[in-house]
């Protein structure tokens, strides 16, 4: 998901600016959503909370190496972090739960090494392990079906027709806000696929 942004450049040029979260006091990373879905009902949530437009893009639409190489430069470090979500917290009584700017989600952070991936002689590139999307596939398992071909589904979809679902999802979803964020209030996970669907990751507390 991403923003309009030149307030970083000289030139006035405005080039696509990535969603940035923090995961703990150590990592913050751009925020990379497993479906298409989610990433829409999002954008829906900060357009109507905070009046701010944002878009939805696949992340092989973005030029990863002059992302990551602008990261090496402004934090001065060689790790770039990508926070990779899939559903949104709700507490026991199933209302999805937000803090200050941000939906809570499962989210699992992956790092990156930007001299590893950014080289004069390959296209740069990132490859989530395949042990974190087997561990999002059986948080949903028995919910949505197959969690990878629900995820493909929503890529596919025409973007008018996923907005129009984004909205209807996020005028339905029962929204309550945190000012602290407190783990053991986050009770199950829930997505949108023509209605809500909750998952209760009750192994997978590692995702918190």
């Amino acid at each position: 998901m991403t923003d309009l942004y030149d307030s970083n450049t000289d030139k006035g040029i405005k080039w696509l600016e990535p969603l940035w979260r923090s995961y703990n006091e150590e990592i913050k990373g751009i925020s990379v959503f497993l479906s298409r879905m989610e990433a829409a009902i999002y954008s829906v949530f900060i357009e109507r909370k905070f009046n701010e437009k944002w878009s939805v893009y696949s992340l092989n639409e973005l030029n990863i190496q002059e992302m990551m190489t602008h990261n090496q430069a402004v934090q001065n470090t060689d790790q770039y972090h990508v926070l990779l979500n899939s559903g949104f917290w709700t507490n026991k009584d199933i209302n999805v739960l937000f803090s200050k700017r941000h939906i809570l989600q499962a989210t699992i952070p992956i790092t990156f090494n930007t001299k590893i991936i950014c080289t004069e002689d390959k296209y740069a590139t990132l490859k989530i392990p395949k042990q974190v999307t087997e561990k999002f596939q059986k948080m949903w398992r028995n919910r949505v079906g197959y969690y990878e071909s629900y995820c493909k589904n929503n890529i596919s979809s025409d973007n008018e027709c996923l907005m129009q679902q984004a909205v209807i999802a996020y005028e339905t979803m029962n929204l309550i806000e945190c000012d602290v964020v407190d783990i053991d209030e986050c009770k199950y996970i829930t997505t949108w696929n023509n209605e809500w669907f909750n998952t209760n990751p009750n192994n997978l507390t590692e995702i918190k």
